[in-house]
């Protein structure tokens, strides 16, 4: 976060968007967990010069400046779609009133982000990441693990492999998983860990950290 390759895909980003010159304001994200730390790295480095160039595929040379960064957490980000439009306009007022969590599950990790009526406490954010708190841990590798007690022909087969047939599951109703002569559908294997999963988060992070949402 910060690095050379966040701000060149951040560039990136913004060429795609239509950005040629001038002046940018640009709004960044960092993990939770690492805010404060990532934060101070983010603003230090797209902050440094202010001055961004990108050689586009048309041959051309494009030049514009950070006249304003801002690093929020990544929550907000997500809290935020349920509130505004494709403009940047806030179009639902009660989105974000009183009290909302914000779940965040990646592969590795588990973020959650509490907002009160839109705004967040940077000192509660060093706890508000979980480590093996992802779906790595609690579903593609058990699904990985059994795969491989059912036959030779998955010794080679990856926790991407996994993740694959998963993705594709979703948009198809395909879940096989294939290696050499064996294939499996490891949908009932998705369904009973993804519910094991949810009674996880349910006991360690809804109930052990936020009181059960109560109030």
């Amino acid at each position: 976060y910060g690095g050379e390759f966040h701000q060149f895909l951040a560039a990136v980003a913004l060429h795609r968007l239509g950005i040629k010159n001038g002046q940018v304001d640009i709004t960044l994200f960092a993990p939770p967990g690492m805010y404060k730390a990532g934060r101070e790295r983010i603003l230090d480095n797209f902050g440094n010069d202010g001055e961004v160039r990108i050689a586009a595929r048309d041959g051309k040379e494009y030049c514009w400046q950070y006249d304003r960064v801002e690093v929020l957490p990544e929550g907000v980000g997500a809290a935020l779609c349920f509130a505004i439009d494709a403009n940047g306009d806030m179009v639902n007022h009660d989105a974000l009133a009183g009290d909302v969590l914000i779940l965040d599950l990646g592969m590795y990790t588990g973020d959650a982000l509490l907002l009160k009526n839109g705004k967040f406490s940077p000192e509660d954010l060093q706890h508000a990441t979980w480590d093996n708190a992802g779906l790595a841990s609690h579903v593609l590798n058990p699904i990985l693990a059994q795969l491989k007690k059912m036959s030779a022909d998955y010794a080679v087969t990856t926790i991407d492999d996994v993740d694959l047939s998963l993705r594709v599951g979703l948009k198809t109703g395909d879940y096989i998983v294939r290696s050499g002569g064996t294939a499996v559908d490891i949908k009932p294997m998705l369904d009973k860990l993804t519910a094991r999963y949810a009674g996880w988060l349910m006991n360690n992070i809804i109930s052990g950290v936020f009181n059960g949402l109560r109030g």
